[in-house]
């Protein structure tokens, strides 16, 4: 059965209401209904949102707005749990006769926008910072906070219209596709390389996961169910693939093909392209001379 998140239960009213909190989102399933006041919540974990007649598998850091006119429901479905942050505010702390653009176009007020927005790296540090802002203020004992956490709001309001919601909001049945497209675009920024100017920097499907805001397992998972192919497997064809390239047809030592490709060891090198072409590099070097 659904439970509500831990904040507490505010009675309808008149007078302008505004509340933030960190919450670890437990139990594994959470109600974000509520007939008096709208939610935005910051998640951190790997779930399932629920809305009108709709799911969308939340597998990276995402915005979720709530509001009185339609339930939303979250479901856990990891065993790792992030403690995230939440706001709730009601039509009075808007100042309906003060409504301008900015929280007029507003997730949680315009219902014809999706529900939630997922975030990348950048954009997730933005708002953690936003929030963290917001829970200090709020935690303080000024007494115009009020004002200041509405400013916060709007600025809140701000950077969420500069996303691209169109772009980032997936069913279940693409979510998958989405991120091994965001893993293979991104490795195939990294090259061709210069050992003289740039090196690889992600080598380790963790490190993928990492810039992708996901969970590696979870990277791991979407890219066998979508390529058929490990996500070590695909790093690894595509690093063997620059240096076959590099040792045939560059002049750069070993040592430093080594390192343009992400191995602070040369003799690490040199094992790994035995292991995946049944030739040390020092021999597809003397076989390009012959």
């Amino acid at each position: 059965m659904a439970a509500s998140l831990k904040y507490e239960r505010y009675e309808e009213t008149e007078m302008p209401h505004f509340s933030v909190g960190q919450n670890a989102f437990h139990p594994r399933r959470v109600s974000f209904s509520n007939r008096s006041f709208y939610t935005i919540a910051l998640l951190l974990e790997e779930g399932k949102l629920y809305y009108a007649d709709k799911w969308v598998e939340i597998d990276r850091p995402a915005l979720i707005f709530a509001s009185p006119l339609m339930p939303y429901a979250w479901e856990a479905t990891s065993n790792e749990r992030g403690t995230g942050f939440f706001c709730l505010f009601n039509d009075a702390f808007l100042r309906p006769d003060e409504k301008n653009e900015t929280l007029a176009e507003a997730p949680f007020l315009n219902t014809q926008r999706e529900p939630l927005i997922f975030l990348s790296y950048d954009n997730l540090q933005t708002f953690k910072a936003l929030f963290q802002k917001m829970h200090e203020e709020y935690l303080s004992d000024y007494t115009q906070k009020m004002d200041i956490l509405r400013s916060y709001l709007h600025l809140l309001v701000h950077e969420v219209n500069k996303i691209q919601t169109t772009e980032v909001v997936e069913t279940h049945q693409s979510a998958a596709q989405r991120i091994v497209e965001l893993f293979l675009n991104m490795l195939d920024s990294l090259f061709p390389i210069d050992a003289k100017l740039r090196a690889v920097t992600l080598t380790t499907p963790a490190q993928y996961a990492d810039k992708l805001c996901v969970h590696v397992n979870h990277l791991n998972r979407v890219v066998k169910q979508v390529t058929g192919k490990t996500t070590s497997d695909i790093i690894a064809s595509r690093i063997v693939y620059e240096a076959m390239k590099l040792l045939q047809h560059s002049s750069q030592s070993i040592g430093d093909i080594a390192m343009a490709l992400g191995f602070e060891e040369p003799s690490s090198f040199s094992k790994f392209v035995k292991k995946h072409t049944g030739k040390p590099p020092q021999q597809w070097r003397t076989d390009r001379l012959v």
